[in-house]
């Protein structure tokens, strides 16, 4: 589950669509590790900057601090929602950025320690402004009920790195290309969020492969989840380009 970008050129922006420290269904606890490498050649210092998911979003970040990196050091920032910004549990959008140009990395993960089951990670890419897309399309959902001790549970999650409103609308389609249905939300600005499929779709609760596309009236970030209902593993999933 560990995750890379450059930060290209001679600075680093790039953000965590969600990052996670808290329980969800099936005793399920996600924790967010983050690593920070510099390989400029100079020292320098990065800030990031915490927007808890909020349906009101955001004028300003909810959390920010800076880390000193120095030349060739890989930083290890554990379960940074607790130990750097100092929530008890919490979940949201990260961005990083930094005069100098920086290598990040994060892993989400199912801490299943307190029970002798080890961890699971959760594939999250961190990305740029060029990969919030206007149009996508996100493959790979399946929506089976939690309890029903089979398949996945699926989810849909945005961000929005602009200070100004979104008009999103996604659309549901079984995987023979039948119409399921479609939800227009307002994300408000620098808004994270994350639903359930059934929370946009009530009628999918329990529904078996599906995919999702999307439109948007400015750059957005979309991705989606699924949770194998049995060991409660994870895979993310970002959006493709284009409907």
């Amino acid at each position: 589950g560990m995750v890379s970008t450059g930060g290209g050129g001679t600075a680093t922006a790039i953000y965590f669509p969600v990052a996670a420290s808290n329980p969800g269904a099936n005793q399920t606890y996600f924790r967010t590790d983050a690593r920070i490498i510099n390989r400029s050649g100079e020292a320098t210092t990065a800030t990031l900057e915490f927007y808890a998911n909020d349906d009101g979003g955001n004028t300003e970040p909810d959390a920010t601090e800076t880390v000193d990196v120095v030349a060739n050091e890989q930083l290890v920032l554990s379960d940074f929602l607790v130990n750097l910004f100092g929530f008890n549990t919490a979940q949201g959008a990260v961005k990083v950025s930094s005069e100098r140009s920086l290598i990040v990395a994060s892993r989400v993960y199912n801490d299943q320690t307190s029970l002798d089951s080890g961890t699971q990670g959760l594939f999250v890419d961190s990305v740029g402004m060029d990969q919030a897309y206007r149009a996508g399309t996100i493959s790979f959902l399946q929506n089976r009920t939690r309890n029903s001790g089979e398949g996945f549970r699926g989810a849909i999650g945005w961000f929005n790195p602009n200070s100004s409103d979104v008009t999103l609308t996604l659309y549901g389609w079984d995987t023979d290309g039948t119409a399921l249905g479609s939800a227009t939300v307002t994300v408000a600005g620098l808004e994270q969020k994350q639903q359930f499929i059934q929370n946009i779709w009530s009628a999918l609760a329990g529904y078996g492969d599906l995919y999702v596309t999307y439109s948007a009236s400015n750059d957005i970030f979309v991705y989606g989840t699924i949770t194998d209902n049995v060991s409660g593993d994870g895979t993310y999933i970002p959006a493709a380009q284009g409907n």
